[in-house]
């Protein structure tokens, strides 16, 4: 399901995997140069430096050229981040990184802005001296705004800039993050339990839902995945505290949670899925429509709270 709410990271984040991808709608160039999605928050440790986590890294063998790359939504940069960036090299990408040898022969950390905030951005780089090449994002498209990539065909595509249109940009290939709204995260989350309860399904768990919707799980790093799987986890918790309590119960399972359905509507209607389906979708409504409005209902610990259903 697209998501067309997504903040500014979220929308950059799967833009560029999409460009990567070679996603339809989308410029052909950057597919082209042979640029592949290779991971998603990874952390780089810099030994005594300390460590970077990149949203996202891609890399070209053809182009023997990794991107590593920062979302910036705000208006400012932040000097500590810079400065660990500016010691990240590509031997860090390789041994660290696990990128390709081959694909690492020269590399770029690039910084990702809104373009009305790219004054600022410009103004905190050239401070510290920090030549990184800056992608400006307007409603037209990408370009880029200061400095060069030390890939010329790049520089090539990105000035004077790459037509996006973002009506047609992908939103889906992670669809949420830590900062999604728990209504957004139900208007994906839901159907799933959803399909599960035609299936005659009698568990499912988050991580099980995660890697359904995320078609980049395996790209995910450990960071990412565990806000993800907690978004996910919390939806279902409430769905379960409430609309859909008659239908699911929710229980923690060590590093993961999961809903049983402890009554599903299906077998009580049948064949005849019409009547299930009325009451699921009304109680999809209903969820959606408590979560808009901000109410959350607590929900007190239980004995079965870490009990593996066998």
């Amino acid at each position: 399901m697209e998501n067309p709410s997504l903040d500014f990271n979220l929308k950059m984040l799967n833009l560029w995997i999409g460009l990567c991808k070679g996603d339809h709608g989308l410029p052909a160039e950057v597919h082209s140069l042979g640029f592949r999605n290779h991971s998603i928050e990874q952390r780089i440790y810099l030994g005594e430096d300390g460590v970077c986590v990149p949203e996202l890294i891609v890399y070209s063998k053809k182009l023997s050229h990794t991107l590593a790359f920062e979302w910036k939504s705000g208006r400012n940069t932040e000097d500590d981040q810079l400065q660990r960036y500016a010691k990240l090299t590509a031997k860090h990408l390789v041994n660290v990184g696990m990128v390709p040898k081959d694909a690492a022969a020269t590399m770029d950390v690039v910084l990702v802005c809104a373009a009305q905030h790219f004054g600022t951005i410009k103004i905190g780089l050239e401070k510290r001296g920090i030549s990184f090449p800056v992608i400006s994002v307007d409603e037209g498209g990408l370009s880029l705004a200061m400095n060069s990539f030390q890939c010329s065909q790049l520089n090539q595509i990105f000035t004077p800039g790459l037509q996006i249109d973002f009506a047609v940009a992908p939103t889906s290939h992670v669809p949420l993050s830590e900062k999604s709204e728990d209504w957004e995260v139900a208007e994906i989350v839901i159907p799933v339990i959803l399909q599960k309860m035609l299936d005659r399904q009698t568990l499912i768990r988050a991580s099980t839902i995660c890697t359904a919707i995320c078609p980049l799980w395996d790209n995910m790093q450990a960071t990412a995945r565990k806000s993800f799987q907690a978004k996910v986890c919390s939806v279902l918790e409430q769905a379960a505290l409430g609309e859909f309590g008659s239908f699911l119960q929710w229980r923690r399972m060590n590093n993961d949670c999961a809903v049983d359905f402890v009554h599903n509507p299906v077998e009580e209607h049948g064949r005849k899925r019409s009547g299930a389906m009325t009451r699921l979708n009304n109680a999809s409504r209903e969820f959606k429509l408590r979560l808009i409005a901000g109410r959350k209902f607590e929900r007190e610990s239980s004995l079965f709270d870490d009990i593996e259903p066998q």
